[in-house]
């Protein structure tokens, strides 16, 4: 969504359109941001959720300054009259952690479904003690 989000601004025809275009871009960063989240807390061990998140928003941080002074360079060079031009490389360049999840999260499955006990195993004829529920 922050890729389509970030072509359908680079050719905006109006206000309305472009309102629509930071709406479904917003919203795919949010969909993004709570996918990264639940990964994390999933995979990563309790004692390091703390480092793992405050170094998670800092990445956030830093490429959200980068990503603006980058911009304003870019739109200082072009000028304001070609800013969808500017829109269009944004979304050009959101292409690439799209392609790099698209492929990873197969990857992650695979490997998860690898580390779940087989049905019907050992496992599965435990018996679980009373209380732990």
């Amino acid at each position: 969504m922050v890729t389509a989000g970030w072509g359908l601004l680079s050719g905006a025809p109006s206000l309305v359109v472009v309102a629509l275009a930071f709406l479904l871009r917003a919203m795919g960063g949010s969909v993004n941001w709570t996918y990264s989240s639940v990964i994390l807390q999933a995979r990563v061990a309790d004692a390091y959720l703390g480092r793992i998140f405050s170094f998670d928003n800092a990445a956030n941080q830093l490429a959200t300054v980068v990503g603006t002074v980058v911009t304003g360079a870019m739109i200082q060079a072009v000028g304001t009259a070609q800013i969808h031009i500017i829109a269009l490389v944004a979304a050009l360049t959101s292409v690439v952690p799209l392609a790099a999840w698209v492929a990873a999260v197969p990857w992650m499955e695979r490997i998860d479904r690898s580390r779940q006990p087989a049905p019907g195993g050992p496992e599965a004829l435990a018996v679980p003690l009373k209380g732990a529920d």
